[in-house]
């Protein structure tokens, strides 16, 4: 019975240590020199944000966060008209990440290759979004404009059947990464998700309890 008891336990306390696992990571960069700060929110909490100082064009803050955890890094007076317009995603694979945002056109990630990957697959994901997809009608005839609108919508329908196909397929790739709980999170509201992400959590129980996916099944 003891050694049941011991045996236990331990199991207990080892799925204990893993879902509580925490990493400590080093975030710097270099931004625009007007800048005064940048915000920081970790796994979309944004009741707890950190603003970090910039000085001369550079920040630096140290986190403890979890293994699994996102970071949404923003220029600090973008957060509040434009909530989801992040600098980047980054996921603390390592123990030092540099951002980069000092040229407009490329923004760059050092030290952690899978926030790389995760921002390759997020680009992946929006190619065919239906979002801001619109047909100009250059006519006064009613019939022209509800035609046009049928059309827009039969259009942007499979647009959206077709992204779904491809988060799907992404998820799939990365379900033993956080990626593929990032790509459910921003994408999940799109379509039906929760069949989808309890097939995921069986494959892979890990993310049962990751803060975003309970997010979304809550909602």
């Amino acid at each position: 019975m003891k050694a049941k008891v011991f045996i236990s336990t331990l199991l207990l306390l080892c799925t204990l240590t893993v879902a509580a696992k925490k990493v400590t990571v080093t975030i710097d960069g270099f931004v625009p020199k007007h800048q005064e700060k940048v915000c920081i929110i970790v796994n979309e909490d944004r009741e707890n944000i950190m603003e970090v100082p910039v000085t001369d064009g550079r920040f630096t803050v140290k986190l403890k966060v979890d293994a699994n955890a996102f970071i949404r890094i923003y220029e600090g007076g973008y957060l509040k008209d434009y909530p989801d317009r992040a600098y980047f995603i980054l996921i603390p694979d390592s123990k030092h990440i540099t951002v980069n945002t000092t040229d407009p056109f490329n923004y760059t990630i050092e030290g952690s290759k899978m926030s790389k990957k995760l921002q390759e697959c997020i680009a992946d994901s929006r190619q065919n979004s239906a979002e801001g997809f619109h047909i100009d009608v250059f006519s006064d005839n009613p019939d022209d404009w509800a035609k046009a609108r049928e059309r827009e919508q039969a259009i942007r329908e499979n647009m959206l059947k077709q992204q779904r196909e491809d988060i799907n397929r992404v998820v799939n790739d990365n379900r033993n990464s956080p990626i593929a709980v990032w790509l459910l999170y921003i994408h999940g509201n799109n379509w039906e998700h929760s069949d989808f992400i309890k097939s995921l959590i069986r494959r892979n129980p890990k993310w049962e309890k990751h803060p975003l996916l309970q997010q979304l099944l809550a909602k």
